[in-house]
């Protein structure tokens, strides 16, 4: 039987598919935890951004400074924190050039997490808006995703569309 893989972390080398071990809340605390530098996910289905090579990790650890896109698959039928982020709908879109992976530009709604003061952003219906560059892994993995957390101090500018 698979793992249940219920995150999906991407940094500029890698794209992983994980459980985030020890579990400390949701996606967006432990990435606001500023005691704990390192996320590690266990059972971790791991895709090399520019070769697509592809291998199974049993534990990885990441700096949380490094991950630039995040995502936690849940139900967000059934989850309060999910709807009411949702309430209002997509936000305004923009185009976004992310700085640590050249040719990668998503486009979506972007909002500000609650109670955030700074970190990571939400962007709602993201897609990529490949110039060539993109790695295709890359779109594969962010396809029909709901949103992304993108980490806003590797974003290297954003305009609107």
């Amino acid at each position: 039987m698979e793992a249940a893989r219920n995150h999906l972390i991407v940094t500029r080398d890698l794209v992983l598919k994980g459980t985030i071990e020890p579990v400390l809340g949701r996606l967006s605390d432990h990435l606001r935890n500023y005691e704990r530098p390192m996320l590690t996910l266990l059972d971790a289905a791991a895709t090399w951004v520019q070769s697509e090579a592809e291998q199974d990790l049993p534990q990885v650890s990441v700096a949380v400074r490094r991950v630039l896109l995040a995502h936690e698959y849940v139900d967000m039928s059934g989850d309060p924190h999910m709807q009411a982020m949702n309430a209002t709908g997509v936000g305004r879109r923009y185009r976004i050039v992310m700085a640590d992976l050249p040719g990668l530009i998503l486009v979506g709604g972007m909002k500000t997490l609650p109670n955030a003061r700074h970190g990571f952003l939400v962007l709602e219906e993201p897609s990529v808006d490949s110039d060539g560059g993109s790695p295709e892994g890359l779109a594969r993995a962010v396809q029909d995703l709901p949103y992304l957390l993108v980490n806003e101090d590797l974003i290297e500018a954003y305009s609107a569309v």
